[in-house]
This record gives C-alpha cells, structure tokens and sequence, in this order.
C-alpha cells in the first residue's frame, strides 16, 4: 500500500531470495556428494527471483567481492557489523563480475589444512570475561 492507500511510503527491508540460492544448491549437490572427498565449491547465486538469473558459470574468484564488512558499533556483547557495496572494480569475468551481471557463479577451491603450530591458549582464555573457565 502507498500513501495514496493511507500505507506508508517506505517499505520494510527486502527479504533475500534465499529460495533461488536453495534451487542452485538442491542443483549442484547431487554432483558434490559424488565428487571426491574433500572436494569444496564456492557458490554465488545473485539475490532474485530464479527466473532472473541468466544461468550458472565457472569463474574465478576475484580479488575483491561486491560487499565489504563494516564495523558499525562495539559494545559489551559483540560487533555490530554491516555490509556495504564495494566500490572497487573487479576484473571482468570472475565470480563477483558475474554476479552483479546477474549470473550465478560456481568456483572449485582447494581444501584448507590445519597447521601444527603452539598456540598461547592459556594466556588467551585468561583474557576472557570469567578467566576462559
């Protein structure tokens, strides 16, 4: 409803197209769980209607993505972080170029490994509110 119906001018927040993100994954999952163990994709599915979408490629991924995490305000229970369009340019044709054109994008990455290294557990925990216990 507008003003002229007696509603508001300003509409709420959009809610995401999270079903088009769930159409692509239900897609690609079958072909995942028969890959080889450890094998990781990245998926970047554009937020509208499935319909939108101008279908799925192979890119790789850019130096930057089309978002960037901003620190809004820091209080005793946490960050409050925000999302805030990327000004920087990403080159043309890996997985953030081609979603702003309205593609989705599909990536293989490479596992990551943990690494054997000493940490100062206890020095860190004792940082935390109650000494970590």
């Amino acid at each position: 409803d507008g003003p002229e119906d007696g509603g508001s001018a300003r509409e709420g927040p959009r809610e995401p197209h999270w079903g088009t993100a769930a159409d692509l994954v239900r897609t690609v999952l079958p072909w995942l769980v028969a890959a080889p163990q450890r094998t990781i994709l990245n998926l970047n599915v554009p937020d509208a209607p499935l319909s939108d979408v101008r279908g799925l490629r192979g890119a790789g991924l850019a130096p930057v993505g089309g978002v960037r995490t901003v620190i809004t305000g820091i209080d005793d229970h946490g960050l409050d972080l925000d999302l805030i369009a990327n000004d920087r340019p990403v080159p043309e044709g890996t997985d953030s170029a081609l979603l702003v054109a309205g593609w989705a994008t599909i990536t293989p990455l490479l596992p990551t490994s943990a690494v054997d290294v000493e940490l100062p557990l206890a020095e860190w925990s004792a940082s935390l509110p109650g000494g970590g216990a």
